[in-house]
């Protein structure tokens, strides 16, 4: 069952912002990444502060956000957004996405990568990471 937003605010209000840093993860990220980048269910924003380009984080969780904005690079931009939201539009305005550790806590695969299309410049990548490799066929 996936969650909701509660439960995301729930979360960032009881563990640390830095609950998600994984150093070594995002380190080769970010050596994957180039121009302006979408970092979808971007937590507390940790890959903002590895990767020097042009940043917006977006992720369902109003207290995951107000962290980030507090504690990461100052011309990062933050957005709470439910990515899933068919609304999300961004028409082509992003050289590459991230999806860090998401894909496994959503049920609609299909609606997410429908969003990144729109998101998404011509020849835009995506770059993913799953703790789980079987999970993405």
């Amino acid at each position: 069952m996936q969650k909701d937003k509660k439960y995301y605010d729930d979360f960032f209000n009881n563990y640390p912002v830095n609950v998600h840093d994984n150093p070594d993860r995002f380190r080769a990220v970010a050596q994957l990444l180039s121009g302006k980048v979408l970092d979808v269910a971007c937590g507390t924003g940790t890959l903002s502060d590895y990767y020097a380009g042009g940043y917006v984080g977006v992720d369902i969780s109003d207290v995951a956000i107000a962290k980030a904005r507090e504690i990461r690079r100052k011309n990062a931009n933050f957005h709470a957004y439910n990515f899933i939201d068919s609304d999300f539009d961004t028409c082509g305005q992003f050289d590459c996405a991230y999806i860090g550790e998401f894909l496994e806590h959503i049920e609609n695969d299909a609606l997410v990568f429908e969003n990144l299309k729109r998101c998404l410049k011509p020849d835009g990548k995506i770059i993913i990471s799953v703790p789980n490799g079987d999970r993405i066929p």
